[in-house]
């Protein structure tokens, strides 16, 4: 009898972007990585679509696990990767379109947009939810979900008439969650809990409207040892795991995504250990929810424990109220804070639904259904033209239509302030509050420029009831008037970081830049830089401020002068986020400018290295910042006389330095793409041959990938040197 496998991984991170300039900036606690999102997709989400397969030290073969497992996504984070990671991307989308020709059901699942608590939100941002989820997945993977991950498992009846309203078939929830089961003609419901409670098939759940919509139930002890109990850390006792006990119907686990790579170093690769074993085992059949209801629909009836979670023992008080649910770094904290910083929201949330839909009725010719469309802009399926040509009056003016996109961005971050991370952890004074409140002061903005009412003081009379458990962060109030404030991004601001990062020399044209929310052209008015002109572009507004800068040569100034406010800003005066922008864009033009300026005198001094004696030969020395590109030069068949002591200076050079090693690095993947680029293979190996030679490590993740990529034969040329085994053995 086939025995079935489901590994569900559930993939989100809190969101990021700036509401401003809907960019995610740098983040220094995410180092060496620029912020969170690239440090999680470099430990997680690309290695689970390049997972390593071992024999004997070398790699054997390279999977893509999205193939062989069940995954969703969060749309915003989605959006991230397509823009800053889309080889990633596409091995997401790649895993659902091969699944689907596999199983005839994708193995991705939908997710609700925002990451909000459905039984906390309205019954209208539910719909919003789920509506604006759909649009996004049908665009990214070209089809309809059959299934919608609840954020954090919350669930309660209303929630499920929403997603079965929209045309979702399944659900997934913890085991825990199922309060009775019973036959499907009505008859006698007997109590469960996740001891008795059988995981192994499907349920159905008949709602009050008559829809019904199906529930699968994961492995509650093996979801725990995937996510808590380091079971990752090997992937034979792993795939034993899985199959003790196991003997008909289905076993799945479900665990945040991040398990696989960031909570456990290398969890993909145990992942595809077990992926390989049963695939070939013929016993055992890897599939998807979506596939396993498709053959083998339910039997039987569930009532939830509602609302549930689960992640909370308590329902779903962990994101209104101090109900002890914590993540457990301090235990004598409270969470008090949760109920003053929901109801301020709350009441933002209110007074902007009822804004929108009285300034929409001049401008849609059908608000609700302008908003709920509005999901095709954010994913980026419809640009605003294509929007307005069916949902807004005819012959508005530019700044009415300006109005209109700013009560549905008002909206859309409304929504996002209700992420359910903002109350997951165990204080106020943490990043993800502070992200829903500067949410929430990018609404405040967008209120009061399409003329609503100014509610921040009624939001802070909530405000100051939360109070943090760091007496030196106060209450959400202080927050609010401190880092939140700082964070805030009006039109002076925007235009002084403009100047600043053009005059690093690194905008791909000079005077452009552009985040995916603005865009900015810098004019200058005089020979000397010292009166420009900054042009603010956001979809149609365009708004133009002067900047004033004391000509002091190339380079970012000290201080900038706006005479329109009279105001002086410093560099140093900007959001700290903001400041680490300016800083890493500035590195790195500093860091290409060397490198250009070394190189071209590099050459001259491999063609005369002398031989040292040992006793003359230091890390670095004479050399220094050229130490680099000697060995680049030499890796790339430069001629050294004396070879042997040249790459014993330059190996042990490039190892007692991590700046100069990086260097090297940096310019060595680059080198070796090129290679690729040309098909030169033969040239390739030679190169990787030399490099290797020099005796520093290399990591040659991504270019392993892109051979693997480019087929198994190409490993007769460079597998050795890329750390293959040869022949490779097939994908399976």
């Amino acid at each position: 009898m086939t025995r079935y496998l489901c590994i569900h991984g559930h993939f989100y991170q809190p969101p990021r972007h700036d509401p401003w300039l809907e960019e995610v900036l740098p983040e220094g606690s995410a180092a060496p990585y620029h912020n969170w999102n690239e440090r999680i997709c470099r430990e997680c989400y690309a290695p689970l679509g390049h997972a390593r397969r071992m024999e004997g030290g070398e790699i054997s073969a390279i999977l893509n696990c999205y193939e062989w497992m069940s995954f969703n996504f969060g749309p915003t984070l989605l959006s991230w990767m397509d823009r800053h990671a889309p080889d990633v991307y596409e091995c997401i989308l790649a895993g659902d379109r091969e699944s689907l020709a596999r199983l005839g059901h994708g193995n991705a699942m939908a997710q609700c947009y925002h990451h909000v608590i459905m039984p906390l939100a309205s019954e209208w941002d539910k719909a919003l939810e789920v509506e604006w989820a759909v649009q996004d997945f049908q665009f990214r993977y070209d089809r309809d979900p059959e299934g919608m991950w609840l954020p954090e498992a919350a669930v309660d009846t209303s929630s499920l008439e929403c997603l079965a309203r929209a045309g979702i078939r399944y659900v997934v929830l913890a085991p825990r969650q199922a309060r009775q089961v019973g036959s499907l003609d009505g008859g006698k419901l007997a109590d469960v809990d996740e001891g008795n409670l059988d995981t192994t098939v499907p349920y159905l759940v008949t709602l009050p409207s008559g829809r019904t919509i199906s529930v699968f139930f994961y492995h509650g002890a093996l979801s725990r040892s995937v996510a808590f109990e380091r079971l990752l850390e090997d992937g034979a006792r792993f795939w034993e795991r899985l199959q003790a006990g196991y003997c008909e119907g289905l076993r799945s686990i479900a665990t945040d995504g991040e398990s696989y790579g960031h909570h456990f170093m290398f969890g993909e690769m145990a992942l595809a250990f077990v992926i390989e074993k049963a695939v070939q085992d013929p016993t055992f059949q890897l599939t998807n929810y979506a596939a396993f209801l498709n053959d083998h629909p339910p039997r039987c009836s569930v009532v939830l424990h509602e609302p549930s979670s689960w992640s909370c023992i308590h329902g779903i008080e962990r994101w209104r109220s101090d109900c002890g649910c914590a993540d457990g770094g301090h235990p004598d904290w409270n969470q008090q804070w949760r109920g003053p910083l929901r109801r301020g929201l709350n009441v933002l949330r209110h007074g902007a639904g009822r804004h929108y839909r009285k300034a929409g009725e001049s401008l849609f010719l059908d608000p609700e259904s302008a908003l709920r469309s509005f999901g095709r802009v954010l994913s980026g399926e419809w640009d605003f033209d294509q929007f307005f040509s069916g949902q807004v009056r005819p012959d508005l003016d530019l700044d009415t239509l300006d109005r209109a996109v700013d009560l549905l961005q008002m909206e859309r971050w409304a929504l996002s302030m209700f992420a359910s991370c903002a109350w997951f952890f165990d204080d106020i004074g943490r990043i993800e509050p502070e992200k829903a409140m500067l949410a929430a002061k990018r609404v405040i903005e967008l209120m009061k420029a399409t003329g609503g009412p100014d509610l921040e003081s009624d939001v802070l009379e909530h405000f100051v009831q939360a109070l943090s458990n760091d007496p030196a962060k106060g209450t959400a109030l202080d927050l609010w008037s401190g880092p939140v404030r700082r964070a805030t991004a009006n039109d002076e601001v925007l235009a002084v970081l403009a100047v600043m990062l053009d005059m690093d020399d690194t905008a791909t044209i000079r005077g452009v830049i552009a985040w995916p929310g603005l865009g900015a052209r810098v004019e200058r008015r005089d020979a000397a830089n010292a009166r420009i002109n900054v042009i603010l572009r956001s979809r149609f507004k365009t708004a133009t401020r002067t900047v004033e800068v004391e000509p002091r040569g190339p380079g970012i100034p000290d201080e900038v002068f706006l005479p329109a406010s009279g105001r002086h800003i410093r560099w140093r005066d900007l959001e700290g986020r903001k400041r680490l922008l300016i800083c890493s864009r500035l590195a790195r033009a500093v860091q290409k400018q060397a490198s250009s300026c070394l190189m071209g005198r590099t050459l001259d001094v491999s063609a005369i290295f002398p031989s040292y004696t040992e006793g003359q030969r230091t890390p670095v020395g004479d050399y220094g910042l050229l130490v680099p590109n000697l060995a680049l030069t030499w890796a790339l068949g430069g001629d050294v006389e004396v070879e042997r002591d040249f790459l014993a200076y330059v190996g042990e050079g490039l190892r007692r330095e991590p700046i100069l090693l990086a260097m090297f690095v940096e310019e060595v993947i680059k080198r070796a793409g090129q290679f690729l680029d040309d098909g030169d293979f033969d040239g390739l190996a030679g190169f990787l041959t030399r490099v290797n030679r020099i005796g520093v490590s290399v990591d040659w993740w991504s270019l392993q990938n892109r051979v693997w990529r480019l087929g198994a034969h190409n490993l007769i040329h460079v597998g050795h040197a890329l750390g293959f085994q040869v022949p490779s053995a097939s994908h399976p």
